[in-house]
């Protein structure tokens, strides 16, 4: 669903990269992004090509420029439009290519912070109503985030059911 749900936003956007990642914590308590879908667009003269990369990649806040996490850190937008050369942020798409704007969002659930999406190189930028017009599928994907922890919940119980149940036979 993740992949489907953001090839759509590059597509009605014409951003040409993208990402949805759910916020996790590690043992250490820093937070990390846990990719359920990276894509990005290569917009070459009258061949666009979508390319996925693989989900399921964990970007450590380190690896990341500043830039792509600092929506984590604040909890607020990031919105970075017309980077030029002489910026500070080096940020890079998959494919090489400079990254000409930004838009970073946290995505909350229940008052809680579940992921986050990334998407950059919007021919005209990002501007409010762009943003606005995100609030349904970023509801749609907090949505979607806390389904997929919940399954995981109920598949861990169910397996450590299953466990009980094989250890009391055994016993008995």
């Amino acid at each position: 669903g993740f992949h489907g749900l953001l090839h759509d936003i590059l597509d009605l956007s014409g951003c040409e990269f993208g990402f949805i990642g759910e916020v996790l914590e590690d043992k250490a308590a820093k937070p990390y992004l846990a990719t359920f879908a990276i894509e990005f667009i290569s917009n070459t003269p009258n061949q666009p090509t979508l390319q996925t990369a693989s989900a399921n990649s964990n970007f450590t806040i380190e690896d990341l420029d500043p830039a792509f996490i600092s929506s984590i850190h604040t909890n607020t937008t990031t919105v970075l439009n017309a980077i030029g050369e002489e910026s500070e942020h080096k940020l890079r798409l998959p494919t090489g290519r400079k990254i000409q704007n930004f838009l970073g969002i946290p995505i909350h659930y229940n008052g809680q912070l579940v992921a986050m999406i990334g998407l950059a190189n919007r021919p005209f930028g990002f501007q409010a109503p762009f943003i606005q017009f995100l609030d349904p599928i970023l509801l749609t994907i907090g949505q979607l985030v806390q389904a997929t922890r919940v399954q995981a919940q109920h598949t861990e119980s169910e397996r450590r059911l299953a466990d009980i149940i094989k250890g009391t036979n055994i016993g008995t």
